[in-house]
């Protein structure tokens, strides 16, 4: 089945339409996933109570530990100050763009497919729908940070390393 590049903005344009925004909103998203880790957290609570103060557990288990409570801590010192200059950029820039690349049916390259989502779980959602109902395959989001000097990423240290 090959599909144009007309039609796939036409279907793109009618299931954006459908989307309700409230469903599909950062802050719903932001709700879910907050829920699905507080559930998490509660089952690991409870394995854990029942070990031992002092079994031994994996090194990699306690740093993915410690790596989700330091990021719900920043998560949470953002939501309560709403400062977004207080984390100095721990958190997403609102200058970004978030376009969708992926291989249309009947097609066998890569191509930009969508190019107007507001934030990055929007993206995810445009991206899932264009995969499960359209059949696109391979997709994904770039993130373009619109605030980055695109001169600094070659001046890095980090890009050159031997």
């Amino acid at each position: 089945m090959k599909i144009t590049k007309q039609k796939l903005k036409e279907i793109v344009r009618e299931e954006l339409a459908s989307l309700n925004e409230d469903q599909y909103g950062d802050v719903s998203f932001s709700r879910r996933k907050l829920k699905l880790a507080h559930e998490d957290a509660e089952c690991v609570l409870g394995c854990l109570a029942n070990k031992a103060e002092d079994e031994e557990l994996p090194n990699w288990w306690i740093d993915k530990v410690s790596k989700a409570a330091d990021y719900l801590n920043v998560c949470r010192d953002y939501i309560k100050t709403n400062n977004v200059n207080d984390l100095g950029g721990v958190h997403e820039n609102t200058e970004k763009e978030y376009p969708i690349w992926g291989i249309p049916p009947g097609k066998s390259s890569e191509q930009l497919l969508y190019t107007k989502a507001p934030s990055h779980s929007q993206a995810k959602v445009i991206a899932r729908i264009l995969r499960d109902k359209h059949g696109c395959k391979k997709v994904r989001i770039q993130t373009l940070d619109l605030a980055q000097n695109p001169a600094d990423i070659f001046k890095s240290d980090k890009l050159f390393k031997k």
